[in-house]
C-alpha cells in the first residue's frame, strides 16, 4: 500500500509540476507577445505625437484614464506611458490615480524598462497603500528585482506576496516565482 501510495504521489507532484511549468510558459509567451507588439512603430509614433499631452485634452480624469489604458492595451505603451504621466500630473487626487500609477509600472515592464517599472510599483505602495493594486504592485516589484537580479529583493517581495495575500492570484504567481527562484538555486 505504501509503494502504491508513494507512486501515486509521485505521478501527482509531477503533474503539478509540469502545470506549473505550463503555466510559467504561457505566463511568459504572453510577455513575449506584448514585448512584441511595441516594435518600433509606437516609439515613433510617440515622439511624433506629443506623448506629454492628455489623450483627451478636453477631458475629465476618467476619460483620459480610459484613454491611456486604451492605448496600454492596443500595445501602444510609450503613448500609454506618456498618457499615464501626464493623467498623474493633471489629476494627481482622481480615485483612478492608484490605478495608473500601477499601469504606468506595467507599460514601462512589457518594454522591459525594469527601473522604471520598480519605481512605479513602490510608488503605488508608498502613495495607495490601501490600493486593491497592492498586491499586484508588489508581486511586479519581486518580478522587476527578478529581471534585474536582485535576487534578495526579489524572494522578499514574492515572500510578501504570499504572507500578506495568501489566497490571491498574485500570491499563486508569486508561488510559482519562488518556486523557480529554488529551482535555480536563486
Amino acid at each position: 500500500e505504501v509503494r502504491t501510495l508513494r507512486g501515486q504521489l509521485d505521478e501527482l507532484q509531477h503533474t503539478v509540476q509540469k502545470t506549473q511549468d505550463q503555466q510559467r510558459d504561457m505566463y511568459g509567451d504572453v510577455d513575449r507577445r506584448l514585448a512584441a507588439l511595441e516594435g518600433g512603430g509606437p516609439r515613433a509614433a510617440a515622439s511624433s505625437s506629443g506623448a506629454t499631452d492628455l489623450p483627451v485634452p478636453q477631458g475629465d480624469d476618467r476619460a483620459n484614464y480610459q484613454a491611456a489604458f486604451d492605448l496600454l492595451k492596443d500595445g501602444k505603451y510609450p503613448e500609454a506611458i506618456g498618457g499615464f504621466k501626464q493623467f498623474l500630473t493633471t489629476f494627481p487626487t482622481s480615485v483612478l490615480a492608484d490605478n495608473a500609477q500601477y499601469w504606468l509600472g506595467e507599460a514601462h515592464y512589457v518594454t522591459k524598462q525594469y527601473p522604471d517599472a520598480l519605481r512605479d510599483f513602490r510608488t503605488v505602495l508608498e502613495k495607495y497603500p490601501d490600493s486593491r493594486k497592492t498586491p499586484d504592485a508588489l508581486l511586479k516589484i519581486g518580478f522587476c528585482n527578478y529581471e534585474l537580479k536582485n535576487w534578495p529583493e526579489a524572494r522578499s517581495a514574492l515572500t510578501q506576496v504570499v504572507q500578506r495575500f495568501g489566497d490571491t492570484t498574485a500570491a499563486r504567481l508569486a508561488s510559482q516565482r519562488l518556486a523557480k527562484m529554488d529551482g535555480e538555486g536563486r
